[in-house]
């Protein structure tokens, strides 16, 4: 028993810790578009940024990632780290396209400190209604699909603990 209350927060940290990286990098990937592309073409990056986006995370990743796991259960994993290594050497490569960008502009990038930056952000979002009323929208849409996914699995739990060996659900 102690060794499954164990596991079960470990599994809680370490997915609220997938979570928080993922939202750092999905903000950060937005964040970081207007210093990689001219401002008239930025329209067309960020489609292109949400598009892939929902492309690869909603449609294709899913069934190919069950197909690649089906064939051989190692090469997610493999496959995965070798994206993440491509993902870290194609991250060294933003500064350098900064600096291009910087130069061609004649404007310098100002880098202020986080906490400065963070204010700056945090006083534009509460200065949009609408966008604080988009956020608890959402909000509320995760918290009830993360509750649904909840009541799934403890359903699920209850319902194999019942089953006994070769007597049908």
């Amino acid at each position: 028993m102690v060794c499954d209350s164990m596991s079960m927060s470990l599994l809680y940290v370490v997915f609220f810790a997938i979570g928080t990286a993922e939202t750092l990098y999905d903000s950060s990937t937005a964040a970081w578009l207007p210093t990689l592309v001219e401002p008239k073409d930025l329209a067309r990056a960020n489609g292109r940024l949400q598009t892939t986006y929902v492309i690869c995370n909603e449609f294709v990743g899913p069934p190919v990632g069950g197909f690649i796991f089906a064939a051989a259960a190692f090469a997610p994993f493999a496959l995965g780290t070798a994206g993440y290594l491509a993902a870290v050497g194609l991250l060294a490569l933003i500064p350098a396209a900064a600096k291009r960008r910087q130069e061609a502009e004649h404007k310098p990038l100002t880098v202020r400190s986080v906490k400065e930056d963070i204010g700056v952000g945090a006083r534009w979002y509460w200065s949009s209604p609408m966008l604080r009323a988009m956020s608890l929208v959402a909000a509320a849409g995760n918290a009830a699909s993360a509750a649904s996914y909840g009541i799934l699995s403890s359903h699920c739990d209850n319902r194999s603990s019942r089953t006994t060996r070769g007597s049908p659900g």
